[in-house]
């Protein structure tokens, strides 16, 4: 069994799991990545859900939602200019690897 206290990484992206999630409006869908980008207190963390395609990625500001930490972390891994960019609302492309 995993540590859910442990945290998350500020930065990492991470596989939503519904059922750690918290009050709000925010319906993931399946296979739903989210970028980890504050911690909020215990161990509760601030989520940015990504929409990723094949040849970009576009944070969904719109839908920022907090949660218990995460378990499965993503094999997308950001540079902190990446992860910067996002957050400020802009579209990542060119990546051209595949995404889990």
């Amino acid at each position: 069994m995993n540590d859910w206290r442990g945290g998350n990484l500020i930065g990492a992206v991470y596989m939503v799991e519904p059922s750690r999630l918290g009050l709000g409006k925010f319906l993931p869908r399946q296979n739903t990545l989210a970028l980890c980008v504050e911690h909020s207190g215990d161990c509760f963390y601030d989520y940015v859900p990504l929409r990723v395609h094949r040849r970009w990625i576009v944070a969904d500001l719109e839908n920022t939602f907090g949660s218990y930490i995460f378990s499965k972390e993503s094999s997308l891994k950001l540079t902190n200019r990446e992860f910067h960019l996002l957050l400020a609302g802009e579209k990542l492309s060119g990546r051209g690897k595949r995404i889990k």
